[in-house]
C-alpha cells in the first residue's frame, strides 16, 4: 500500500513539477516534434520556437492556408528556397500550422539597411525565389498569389525562402484577394502572375519603395513606378514629394550622367541611390518589361541571376545563385 502512494506522489509531484516549467519557460508541446521553448513573436498569431539549435514557426492560420499547407505535404513541397510545412494541427480550434524558421522577411531586411549598396544580393535572392516559384507552378499545379517582401525571408546566412501560404491557388483558377499593386490585372492564378509578382518585388526592394497608388499592371504605370523609386532611393520622399512633379524631373536628372540639371542647393544629400549605382543597375523600364515576358518563372531566376553577375560580380550572396545558373543552363 506504501508503494501505491509513493507511486502516486511521484505522479502528481511530476506533473505539478512539469506545470511548473512549462508556465514558468513558456514550454509547449509540439505533437510529434517535441517540447519547444517560446522564444517571440514574430506578428499576431506567428510564435518563434526554440528546442536546442532547432527553430520553428507556430502560426494560426485560416481554413484556406491550412488547406494549402496540407496540399504542400501530400505533394512533398521540399525546395532549398521554400518555408517547409512541417505539420498542420487542425484536430481542434484554432488551427495551427508548424514551418521551419526563413528568417526576417525581407522587408525587415531592407529596412534596416543591410542591402542598400548591394542590388545584386537582393536580385540573387529573388532569383531563388523565382526557382521556388517554377516548383509551385511544376510540382504542386499551383501559384503563389501573394509574392511581396513581407513573404521572401532571408537566414542569417543568406539563404532566401519564399513562405506564407494564404494565397495558394491552383493554376488557372480565379484568385480572390490580392495585395494592390504586386498583382496583374487578371486576378487568375498563373505562373505569369507570380512572375510578374516577383518583377515588381525587385523593384520595391532594389528601391525601397512601395507601389502604392502605381497602375502597376499597364507599362505606363511600371514605367512611373520606376521613376519615381529612382528618385526617391536618391533623394528621399520628403524631396521629391515636397515639389511634384519638378523634384522628380530634377532628380532624375541628377541621377543620369550625361544630365546637367542638378538639385538646388535646398536638396539633400543623395542617399542609398548614387548616379554611379544607378548607371551600375540599369533598371530600366524597358529591362522590366523584357522581364515580364519571360515564359515563366525559371526564365526569370535566370534574367534575375544574370543581371545580378552584370551589376556586381563580385555582390556576397551572387555565389551559389551562379552555382544554380549554371546547372539550370545545362539542363536547358
Amino acid at each position: 500500500m506504501d508503494d501505491l502512494y509513493t507511486v502516486v506522489f511521484v505522479v502528481i509531484g511530476s506533473a505539478c513539477f512539469t506545470a511548473w516549467l512549462v508556465r514558468r519557460w513558456r514550454l509547449r508541446v509540439l505533437p510529434w516534434y517535441g517540447i519547444f521553448a517560446e522564444e517571440r513573436a514574430l506578428a499576431t498569431g506567428v510564435m518563434l520556437m526554440r528546442c536546442g539549435t532547432t527553430r520553428v514557426v507556430l502560426k494560426l492560420c485560416s481554413a484556406r492556408e491550412a488547406s494549402a499547407c496540407k496540399r504542400l505535404q501530400r505533394k512533398g513541397a521540399s525546395h532549398a528556397h521554400l518555408i517547409k510545412v512541417l505539420r498542420v494541427y487542425d484536430s481542434d480550434a484554432p488551427t495551427r500550422a508548424l514551418m521551419t524558421y526563413g528568417g526576417s522577411d525581407l522587408y525587415d531586411v531592407i529596412d534596416a539597411g543591410h542591402v542598400a549598396a548591394a542590388p545584386a544580393r537582393v536580385l540573387a535572392w529573388l532569383a531563388d525565389v523565382s526557382d521556388a516559384a517554377h516548383h509551385l507552378h511544376t510540382r504542386i499545379k499551383c501559384a503563389h498569389c501573394d509574392i511581396k517582401p513581407e513573404n521572401v525571408f532571408v537566414s542569417d546566412n543568406g539563404t532566401a525562402r519564399l513562405g506564407d501560404f494564404g494565397g495558394l491557388t491552383k493554376i488557372a483558377e480565379r484568385v480572390s484577394q490580392v495585395t494592390p499593386g504586386y498583382f496583374n490585372q487578371h486576378f487568375v492564378a498563373l505562373p505569369g502572375s507570380d512572375v510578374f509578382s516577383i518583377v515588381i518585388t525587385c523593384i520595391v526592394c532594389v528601391f525601397r519603395a512601395t507601389p502604392d497608388g502605381f497602375q502597376t499592371h499597364t507599362h505606363e504605370g511600371r514605367a512611373h513606378f520606376l521613376q519615381f523609386c529612382a528618385g526617391v532611393a536618391a533623394f528621399g520622399y520628403a524631396y521629391v514629394l515636397e515639389a511634384w512633379p519638378h523634384n522628380l524631373h530634377v532628380a532624375l536628372g541628377a541621377l543620369n550622367a550625361r544630365a546637367r540639371r542638378q538639385p538646388g542647393a535646398g536638396a539633400p544629400a543623395a542617399r542609398s541611390l548614387t548616379p554611379a549605382a544607378w548607371a551600375a543597375q540599369r533598371l530600366r523600364p524597358e529591362l522590366i518589361e523584357r522581364w515580364l515576358l519571360s515564359r515563366d518563372a525559371q526564365e526569370l531566376a535566370l534574367h534575375l541571376i544574370t543581371h545580378a553577375r552584370s551589376c556586381d560580380v563580385s555582390s556576397p550572396g551572387t555565389d551559389a545563385s551562379i552555382a544554380r545558373l549554371a546547372r539550370m543552363t545545362a539542363r536547358k
